[in-house]
């Protein structure tokens, strides 16, 4: 936190080589929260470019109450959401077929496994991804900041702009849906 805090001062005071030492620390991480959120790669490439357009244009109204990465979550799901409710008004499919076998939800696959294991590993990784992608969008924003960012409650509430309990009640909804949903695959 204090190397982007440093960062961050010295874009304010210097050039456009500053951030891209930022763009190259987050850029990662941004696209795929951008992912996870959308379904499809593209869109998520360019959510991403967007996002650090934005935090370039307002890097001066970061102060460092939060971290770096927080902040760059919070514009990040901003516009993810933006996304989902301008594809659902068009009535879009915002999932990108050629992804069922994604890193963000995949078991992998092991040489050690038959095929058989193989194919239902494919299986439980494709019903996850329809469940998760099935949430409400303010649920699956919560899941997937908590389980897939690892952020915490408080930084997922400063992310969404919401209180902490909600966060924590969104969370449960989702894991409720999410457990309901796979239940024929949970042992």
């Amino acid at each position: 936190m204090e190397s982007d805090i440093l960062l961050i001062r010295e874009r304010q005071i210097a050039d456009i080589a500053d951030f891209d030492r930022i763009v190259y620390l987050h850029r990662k991480q941004i696209y795929q929260l951008a992912y996870r959120l959308i379904g499809n790669h593209e869109d998520a490439d360019d959510i991403s470019q967007e996002v650090f357009i934005r935090a370039y244009k307002s890097i001066r109204k970061f102060k460092g109450k939060s971290k770096l990465s927080t902040w760059l979550h919070r514009i990040t799901v901003n516009l993810c959401i933006n996304h989902l409710k301008k594809k659902s008004r068009h009535g879009c499919e915002s999932t990108d077929e050629k992804t069922l076998d994604m890193q963000v939800y995949s078991l992998g696959s092991d040489r050690t496994k038959t095929p058989l294991d193989n194919v239902e590993a494919e299986e439980l990784t494709r019903q996850v991804k329809e469940a998760v992608e099935s949430l409400p969008v303010a649920e699956k924003v919560v899941f997937v900041l908590r389980v897939h960012q690892e952020l915490s409650y408080k930084e997922i509430a400063w992310a969404i702009d919401c209180p902490i309990g909600t966060v924590m009640s969104r969370l449960n909804r989702a894991r409720r849906r999410l457990r309901d949903k796979l239940k024929d695959y949970i042992i």
